[in-house]
């Protein structure tokens, strides 16, 4: 393995998409005061929706959750992702709201 330009190259390189490991300037901090939606209610929220006869939506054995503020949004994200490919989001829903926000 080697650095090279501030990053790491070798064979076992991955590379995090934008959407799942986010640069920290591109963040607020998540204000501690706010009522956020737990992470069970992302998983609640995308489990109806594949029940809804989403085509091609599946369920995954693994999940992983991110929770983030977002400089450009109005409030904290979750996004759901299938924990043994990060590569495409199954689920990205406004913490506060609820409000689904972008599924494939």
């Amino acid at each position: 393995m080697e650095i090279l330009d501030g990053k790491f190259r070798g064979a076992n390189e991955t590379s995090l998409p934008e959407y799942s490991a986010p640069s920290l300037d591109s963040l607020w901090t998540i204000d501690p005061t706010l009522a956020l939606l737990d992470s069970v209610d992302v998983l609640k929220k995308y489990e109806s929706r594949v029940g809804e006869g989403n085509d091609g939506a599946f369920i995954p054995d693994f999940y992983d959750f991110t929770l983030v503020h977002p400089k450009d949004k109005p409030n904290p994200i979750w996004t759901l992702l299938n924990a043994q490919d990060l590569t495409e989001p199954l689920l990205i829903m406004d913490a506060v709201t609820g409000e689904v926000i972008a599924e494939p």
